[in-house]
């Protein structure tokens, strides 16, 4: 009976071993691209910005911490939209009068290093705007991709919800019916910063600052952010639970020392890197991004 009992339970183990291993999309071997401007790579979801060439920021870092060689392109730009990444070219005249952050100039296809045929995800996020177009440069950037496969996912972040970017927020749930997937980072920390949730057991204070420099300006990411945006991508596409999930990477990426100086007026601005330094509260911010994860799922299912 107990031989009988220690192999039914083997089997059920075995079975959602199985399961387990079906629901999740390894990225060995698959092709990425981020899509955008500084709300990626600031924080160094993307390792600079340039860029049209392959990365190794903290969303590669997390694919080559499982052993999954992926291909990672960075196309971000500074202060773009996603209406200059089109055939038509870079569209931001008024930028090319300042710093243009490596954009090769006005009138240049900004996608013309990636394999457009054979990209297998696509991270699209619009710049710190309330764009009336927002749907319109969505879909024609999403024809730039001939692979009928290509999935497509659309990165909010954190000045969307700050600013109430109602152009861009309310067409999240058109997002979905076309089949684009909502990926809400910029939800946790706002949601973390104006009391709208709370992490339980945490002892930290969540400011703007937490996840926001204060140098320069007041709405760019830091590495905590930075982060978030990699692990939910991450997830998001994958499938995998963002607990448990490495992140000894990001000192690597972006030097902590090096960021504070130049982006925080003080040191003591931020709590981010005592956050990085927690175990617990990691884990516990972990938890939060599966469940927002799993909210947002929900929601594109009604």
């Amino acid at each position: 009976m107990r031989k009988k009992l220690f192999l039914a339970v083997l089997i059920m183990a075995f079975m959602c071993v199985s399961l387990c291993a079906k629901s999740r999309l390894s990225l060995d071997g698959k092709k990425v691209v981020f899509i955008g401007n500084s709300f990626i790579y600031y924080g160094g979801c993307v390792q600079d910005g340039n860029q049209r060439h392959l990365d190794e920021g903290m969303f590669y870092q997390i694919c080559k911490s499982h052993g999954e060689h992926t291909e990672v392109y960075d196309c971000t730009y500074g202060g773009h939209y996603l209406r200059d990444f089109t055939k038509k070219g870079c569209l931001s005249q008024n930028l090319h009068k300042k710093v243009h952050h490596h954009c090769p100039g006005l009138g240049t296809y900004l996608l013309d290093s990636v394999p457009l045929n054979d990209i297998d995800a696509v991270f699209l996020s619009e710049a710190g705007a309330d764009n009336k177009l927002f749907m319109d440069d969505v879909k024609a950037v999403m024809r730039e991709f001939s692979n009928p496969k290509t999935k497509f996912y659309y990165l909010v972040h954190t000045y969307t919800y700050y600013r109430q970017h109602c152009n861009i927020l309310n067409r999240l749930p058109e997002l979905d019916r076309m089949g684009v997937t909502v990926v809400p980072w910029g939800e946790v920390a706002y949601d973390l910063t104006e009391g709208l949730a709370r992490l339980k057991g945490s002892k930290f204070d969540y400011q703007p600052t937490t996840f926001i420099k204060n140098n320069g300006d007041r709405h760019h990411p830091n590495p905590l952010s930075g982060y978030l945006t990699a692990l939910m991508a991450y997830c998001a596409l994958t499938g995998e639970s963002a607990v448990g999930q490495p992140y000894d990477f990001v000192e690597k990426v972006m030097p902590t020392k090096l960021f504070v100086a130049k982006h925080y007026k003080e040191c003591g601005d931020t709590n981010y890197p005592q956050i990085l330094a927690s175990k617990q509260e990691m884990r516990r911010l972990q938890k939060m991004v599966d469940k927002v994860l799993k909210k947002t799922k929900k929601q594109q299912k009604q």
